[in-house]
């Protein structure tokens, strides 16, 4: 093909630019539009799979700040939840408390905030918010508030020591709930254990997890001390002497002595002595 010439060229220009013109004039009088929705009809789908729309773009920190606020949200309804939990216990308490007073309706109750445990680890014991100036005494009875719990041991103006049901130094008269025997249970905390129920006469077959209470046996009943209280229940084999007419039976303490909030300490029992 030969090469194109100078006036070829102004042809060629010449009419590109009436064309142009042309085009011009017919898009401002709107007679291109037909052909161009047509147009529009066939590029729009291509340009669409090329370039996708995205959604509207979120603010710089638009999402930090939205994070922050549903963390402030789920901490709010984290602390209600735990403030919930809280008085369910409260009340838990109060109503065995309740529950108490009116199965042992001559007994006086007198409720008590658990505020310390011994820090030296050596004794199981705690410390309560009642003292000498709400009427405690050395060794009244303390409770959960239905479960046995141990003995007033140290007494203060505002504040008093409870050795608890698990320290080898205390003892108090039970028996098992179903057979009604009786015996003595001793705390063994620092020997390595939790309870046991002493003295029980070895002919008494105990059944697994059977309740062992404080017992209502003039003669094995510990003073001060209301009988039924729930110390603990029957857990594994009994031990037995082949040379003594007693048994041992081993014993799960009814009350969780690690994690005590509300006690009872009774200030008087008319069954005393009875």
């Amino acid at each position: 093909m030969g090469s194109v010439t100078l006036r070829q060229l102004m042809i060629l220009l010449t009419l590109f630019i009436g064309t142009s013109v042309a085009f011009i004039v017919l898009d401002n009088r709107t007679a291109l539009n037909p052909l161009k929705t047509g147009l529009s009809g066939i590029v729009e789908p291509v340009t669409d799979q090329l370039n996708p729309v995205h959604p509207t773009a979120v603010p710089e920190g638009e999402w930090e700040r939205r994070y922050v606020e549903l963390e402030a949200t789920h901490e709010t309804i984290e602390a209600e939840l735990q403030r919930t939990k809280a008085v369910a216990e409260r009340v838990n308490e109060l109503e065995a408390l309740n529950g108490l007073r009116e199965s042992s309706p001559d007994s006086i109750f007198l409720p008590a905030r658990v505020i310390g445990y011994d820090p030296n680890g050596i004794n199981k014991m705690i410390v309560i918010d009642r003292g000498s100036a709400d009427g405690i005494r050395l060794n009244m009875v303390v409770t959960d508030p239905t479960y046995f719990v141990g003995y007033v041991t140290k007494v203060e103006d505002t504040q008093s020591q409870v050795t608890l049901a698990i320290d080898s130094t205390i003892n108090v008269g039970a028996e098992l709930a179903d057979s009604k025997a009786t015996g003595v249970v001793q705390g063994l905390w620092q020997n390595g254990g939790r309870m046991e129920l002493r003295y029980v006469d070895r002919n008494v077959e105990p059944q697994q997890d059977e309740f062992v209470v404080t017992t209502c046996n003039p003669e094995g009943r510990s003073a001060g001390v209301p009988c039924g209280l729930i110390i603990g229940r029957v857990s594994g084999e009994p031990i037995r002497d082949n040379q003594a007419d007693s048994q041992i039976i081993q014993m799960i303490p009814a009350a969780d002595f690690d994690s005590l909030s509300l006690v009872a300490v009774i200030l008087s029992d008319a069954g005393e002595g009875q």
